[in-house]
């Protein structure tokens, strides 16, 4: 089985990535996400996704979410893709998550870029914004309008769940609309709204 089946043959110039990371412990009376959910990644299926192959050559910019547990991976992983760490951006949440050494209220979005692309977006966004949790590991809207302030198109989001206005998406747990609800797509790629 092909694990990047529906990856589409293009360039973008932002790509947006929230990799399902295999955590590989569990905190006492819980069970690790990996349990709970299909389809995490290990380090070499995410070290060797195409994400050169995706990047537009004239300059591309890749936010790559992680959580506190995997700040040296996600550093590694843009070195590898050929990105340069320029910052980030951290979602604050205002309920309490779980942890080892600290409960964790945050997770990141690492910004780098490939080649010379600058933000096409104004200059007063802050490296941070406060948004509740959703369903499991979906990410709020607010860091999407942000992405969409900075980065130009065309964008596409990879391990994607919900639709967003001007995002292709790409993975095993796309949802589209079926007139009434929200239900998961047979598809592991959709053309952005």
């Amino acid at each position: 089985m092909n694990l990047f089946e529906g990856l589409p043959a293009e360039e973008y110039k932002c790509i947006v990535i929230d990799p399902p990371w295999q955590y590989g412990d569990t905190l006492p009376g819980e069970r690790g996400a990996e349990d709970k959910y299909d389809g995490t990644l290990a380090w070499s299926d995410l070290r060797n996704m195409p994400i050169k192959d995706m990047a537009d050559d004239g300059g591309a910019h890749l936010w790559l979410w992680y959580t506190n547990a995997f700040l040296a991976e996600a550093a590694s992983l843009v070195d590898i893709w050929g990105f340069r760490i320029k910052t980030q951006l951290t979602w604050c949440k205002p309920q309490i998550g779980l942890g080892h050494y600290l409960r964790n209220t945050t997770e990141h979005c690492i910004l780098a870029v490939r080649g010379t692309l600058p933000s096409v977006g104004p200059k007063g966004i802050p490296s941070h914004f406060v948004a509740s949790r959703a369903r499991h590991s979906r990410k709020p809207d607010e860091a999407y309008d942000i992405i969409r302030a900075i980065s130009p198109g065309p964008r596409i989001d990879l391990f994607a769940r919900s639709p967003r206005v001007g995002f292709d998406r790409w993975g095993n747990q796309l949802l589209v609309w079926d007139g009434m609800k929200y239900v998961e797509s047979p598809e592991r790629f959709l053309r952005a709204n």
